[in-house]
């Protein structure tokens, strides 16, 4: 028995038969996911890089409520609670400007710089997908797999099974 001719070519008639148009994306507003670490950081630096000249960026960072200075946490019936998380949002604020003045270049993108206060990252950060309703969202993972990435838990897998929206994921660069 003869194959058919062009049966050695995968794509014949397939194509033919299922042709799905594919449409080129286009991106007007993407939001960037960081906590301000390397690989967060770099994931804002991709949306830069892929938003076209029009596209609004939006960068999300979420921290919690109860965050003080040098990594500690307190509570608002601490005395100096109010003046110290007021300085960490600042000092926030101030990191995410400046990685957008050293990211931004020539380019003159709308960037929006969206600060959460939530004690639940994940639910915070989807809502706030939820809420810009972007073209696609970029974020940092750091690659865990398997038992760690079970117990642990991970950002990265919350969006890619908790959104439909186009996701580019960056991980460390070996």
């Amino acid at each position: 028995m003869q194959a058919p001719q062009g049966a050695n070519e995968p794509a014949d008639g397939i194509v033919g038969e299922t042709a799905v148009p594919i449409v080129r994306p286009r991106f007007d507003r993407i939001v960037a996911a960081t906590d301000l670490s390397a690989i967060g950081n770099q994931a804002v630096a991709h949306a830069f890089a892929v938003a076209p000249a029009h596209a609004e960026i939006v960068i999300v960072h979420v921290l919690s409520p109860n965050l003080l200075d040098q990594g500690r946490y307190g509570r608002p019936a601490h005395p100096d609670f109010a003046r110290i998380h007021a300085r960490v949002l600042a000092d926030r604020r101030a990191c995410l400007e400046k990685l957008v003045a050293d990211l931004r270049g020539d380019g003159d993108n709308p960037v929006r710089i969206e600060l959460i206060e939530s004690d639940r990252t994940r639910s915070a950060l989807l809502e706030a997908i939820e809420r810009e309703a972007p073209d696609l969202i970029c974020a940092g993972t750091i690659g865990r797999t398997g038992l760690g990435a079970a117990l642990l838990g991970s950002n990265a897998q919350a969006l890619l099974r908790d959104t439909r929206r186009p996701l580019l994921l960056v991980q460390p660069q070996d």
